[in-house]
């Protein structure tokens, strides 16, 4: 089963697969910016855990906190609090700029609305 959420016709979109399984595993995709070089890993998962798959607009003005602010708004509108973080390649610089994000909110006090179970870079 697959929820895909696109936001505000920006090309920025999420795709969640085998949402009620207990684990989660969130990648973040390479330079290519989408989930197209997934499919065999996708299907090598199966339904062993909830895969979150992400496709980035093409866009040149964007910043690794606009990414990393992209990526939290949809986790937090799938009401995805825990997981692992897998980020590819480019996407390794936007998980540092997640997880700069929940610091700064965990030191000003406030709840962060995400729990990194663990990060994989490749």
């Amino acid at each position: 089963m697959t929820e895909a959420l696109q936001a505000e016709d920006d090309g920025f979109r999420c795709r969640v697969h085998h949402p009620d399984a207990a684990r989660t595993l969130i990648y973040l995709p390479g330079m290519h910016g989408d989930w197209t070089l997934l499919g065999p890993f996708r299907d090598a998962l199966s339904d062993r855990c909830r895969l979150v798959e992400f496709t980035y607009p093409r866009r040149m003005d964007w910043t690794l906190a606009d990414y990393a602010d992209a990526v939290l708004d949809a986790l937090r509108q799938r009401s995805i609090s825990q997981g692992w973080l897998l980020g590819e390649s480019f996407s390794s610089q936007i998980v540092w700029a997640i997880v700069r994000r929940l610091l700064e909110a965990s030191k000003a006090g406030g709840a962060t609305e995400f729990l990194p179970e663990g990060i994989i870079l490749v």
